[in-house]
């Protein structure tokens, strides 16, 4: 009985912490124990790859969610940028990594999946985030655009 309790007390901190936003309590377990699992079960740097891009999407649609509800404070918006640079910096590295084995093809296919999900999400980011216009919304996508190059 006790181990059928502590299994669903398990089971909630773990959807609780999937569905969570920057700023919430369960967020650090979010990202910290639940995102990284995919890492470690990678079988190919593709896949690696493949999740730091939807991970990168995450954060900017977390952004965007939090903006819209007027709740995306400077302190989130760093977290936010910090989160989204660190996902860049490990598709980056990827891909060079394929580019030092002479694996040409598949370190471009992991700059273009990442390219593509910066691209779709500043897309977004501009139709949802940006009408009203604030100086902070102006501000904030500059910083995500600018980590397209």
């Amino acid at each position: 009985m006790k181990s059928l309790l502590l299994l669903l007390v398990v089971i909630g901190v773990a959807y609780g912490a999937w569905v969570s936003v920057p700023g919430s309590f369960l967020y650090p377990v979010k990202i910290k124990v639940l995102e990284p699992v995919p890492f470690i079960f990678a079988v190919a740097v593709t896949d690696r790859t493949t999740w730091s891009a939807e991970l990168l999407g995450r954060r900017i649609d977390e952004a965007v969610d939090l903006a819209n509800k007027q709740i995306l404070t400077t302190d989130l918006q760093t977290a936010l940028l910090i989160n989204i640079d660190k996902q860049i910096t490990y598709v980056n590295k990827w891909a060079a990594d394929f580019s030092d084995r002479k694996e040409y093809a598949r370190a471009i296919d992991a700059v273009n999946r990442l390219s593509a999900v910066l691209e779709a999400r500043i897309a977004y980011l501009k139709a949802n985030l940006m009408p009203p216009a604030t100086d902070e919304k102006i501000k904030f996508l500059a910083d995500i655009s600018s980590r397209l190059v």
